[in-house]
């Protein structure tokens, strides 16, 4: 190991060793939190607690992120159209979504090493970025050639 990578090396055990060490202690303190959230989903709705959510990590990995169900768990059932998150949220759900208590389980992803809480920040591909850009010119000409025409 030559000496400029050392600083990096040591600055990754580090950060590592700061994630796990907050993610326990989140963990630890907000446990009855989670317990009360997954009994109130458990009455709120049929379904799963959980939901895994596909993310990209870092050099492109795949995981799938854990959170608390916030959404009917089987919405095609319905005739409400997938797309439309408030049609489908459940009522404990939309609190949940509120509140951002719907991402406590992804402290589980931070102990398993898939997402960072120290010097992280989302991370997507620049092919998702561009063709979100891309979706939303698309959305606001299809808006505009709606209001011509």
């Amino acid at each position: 190991m030559s000496l400029s990578a050392f600083p990096r090396a040591m600055q990754a055990l580090l950060s590592r060793f700061g994630d796990v060490l907050i993610a326990v202690a989140m963990i630890v303190f907000t446990l009855p939190l989670m317990a009360f959230v997954a009994i109130a989903i458990k009455f709120d709705s049929k379904g799963p607690v959980l939901s895994w959510q596909p993310r990209l990590g870092r050099d492109g990995r795949r995981f799938f992120a854990v959170k608390f169900r916030t959404t009917e768990h089987d919405p095609g059932r319905n005739s409400r159209a997938m797309w439309d998150r408030g049609a489908r949220e459940t009522r404990i759900g939309s609190f949940l979504h509120y509140t951002r208590f719907d991402d406590l389980p992804t402290l589980l992803n931070v102990l398993a090493g898939d997402l960072q809480i120290i010097g992280s920040e989302r991370a997507e591909a620049p092919d998702l970025r561009r063709l979100a850009k891309w979706a939303a010119w698309v959305a606001a000409a299809a808006v505009a050639f709606e209001a011509v025409g």
